[in-house]
């Protein structure tokens, strides 16, 4: 299955149609495929890790493809984990 999935996601190109017009082909190099049966686990597995980042101080909401951080900020204090929080967000992002 693993490899099944692997050559599912290598290799693969892009283009847009518009009625009876094509877009040029670009080389997709990350992401999940849009309208695919297997792409939204496929996509659930990709980010399944990324609320372990956040601790008990801020909550994350995973809907979709997005992601939504909130926090009560009561003191300057609260600013500074905040934005650390957005840092390590940033980090994982670039990572993934």
């Amino acid at each position: 299955m693993l490899e099944w999935i692997c050559v599912f996601l290598h290799d693969r190109s892009h283009c847009t149609r518009v009625n009876n017009a094509y877009s040029e082909c670009v080389n997709i190099h990350s992401g999940v495929i849009q309208g695919s049966v297997i792409g939204p686990l496929l996509f659930l597995i990709y980010v399944n890790d990324v609320t372990e980042i956040f601790g008990n101080d801020c909550v994350c909401k995973l809907y979709a493809d997005d992601i939504k951080l909130y926090s009560i900020i009561d003191s300057k204090d609260d600013y500074g984990e905040m934005q650390t929080r957005l840092s390590e967000l940033q980090c994982w992002s670039d990572q993934w």
